[in-house]
């Protein structure tokens, strides 16, 4: 998997082909409509002065280390995508999700980072830690490439141990919402080393990202009780239906969305959004219905 290729920098190379969920049988690609493009904001703050170092003890080796973490208040959120994914007003809060030990390569979000059983630890201790190679970099921010190699980190972890489907569901759709960070950056803006290849790239694996997103919540609902990654019903029902639109599925999430347009605990404004994909689905059908009747004309 290329969006874990950046593993060997951490000496963890052997873990680049482990995959996140078992494979299912292959279905014809559907397509996934391509994300709006969002100018930066025009205010320019220097990122440094929105971020800290918080302290953490490391639950796997115990030792204690900081990560740079957001300021309460000072990041907003401007902007909140159909997979309800946030777009922040002066800089990407999605970088500094990651809390990563730079001693032993242990790294999960930040929610779960403190989360881990005794045999997770041994898993981690065996797969990840004998192999790592420390970090002594300092940051004063988090640049994008610096986000990828922690995100990688993390979805390395969760994969050496086992962790929920939740869990990687979720860091699955984050790690997504990351590369659409960098896929939307102003182009003065981003880094020389994102080639327009090296974009093509990206967007690839973001659309992977966001299908094992959907296979992982999918399977979280089935076996897990809510909430789940933080979420109700309602709001984990909205997210599915969503992450079925992206992925082509139109079936599943006009299903989804019929039950929360009569849902009576559904607050409005999911009701709204979810009316949102219900429009957003007539749309590509119609224009998939018009192709095909030219098709036939023909």
């Amino acid at each position: 998997m290329s969006f874990l290729s950046g593993l060997d920098k951490f000496g963890l190379g052997n873990l680049k082909s482990e995959k996140v969920f078992e494979e299912k049988p292959q279905e014809k690609p559907k397509e996934v409509e391509k994300p709006k493009v969002v100018s930066a904001s025009a205010q320019v703050v220097d990122e440094k002065s929105l971020v800290f170092e918080k302290k953490y003890i490391c639950p796997v080796c115990e030792t204690e280390f900081t990560s740079l973490t957001v300021r309460t208040g000072k990041v907003h959120v401007k902007e909140i995508e159909i997979d309800l994914h946030p777009i922040y007003d002066l800089m990407d809060e999605l970088k500094y999700d990651i809390v990563a030990c730079p001693d032993c390569g242990y790294a999960a979000l930040a929610r779960y980072f403190a989360s881990v059983t005794r045999r997770q630890i041994d898993n981690i201790r065996q797969k990840v830690c004998m192999n790592y190679k420390p970090n002594n970099n300092y940051y004063e921010k988090y640049t994008y490439q610096d986000a990828v190699d922690r995100y990688q980190l993390a979805l390395a972890n969760a994969i050496v141990k086992d962790a929920k489907a939740s869990e990687k569901a979720y860091l699955c759709l984050r790690y997504s919402w990351l590369l659409r960070g960098i896929l939307k950056q102003d182009p003065s803006e981003r880094d020389e080393s994102y080639t327009k290849e090296k974009l093509e790239e990206l967007e690839s694996e973001s659309k992977e990202l966001l299908k094992l997103a959907l296979d992982g919540f999918v399977d979280a609902k089935q076996k897990e009780s809510f909430p789940i990654a933080g979420m109700n019903t309602i709001t984990f029902d909205y997210l599915l239906a969503a992450l079925f639109y992206e992925n082509g599925d139109y079936s599943s999430s006009k299903r989804l969305i019929g039950e929360l347009l009569v849902s009576r605990s559904a607050p409005s404004s999911i009701k709204e959004r979810a009316r949102d994909i219900k429009d957003l689905i007539a749309q590509k059908e119609g224009r998939n219905q018009i192709e095909e009747d030219d098709y036939d004309d023909a």
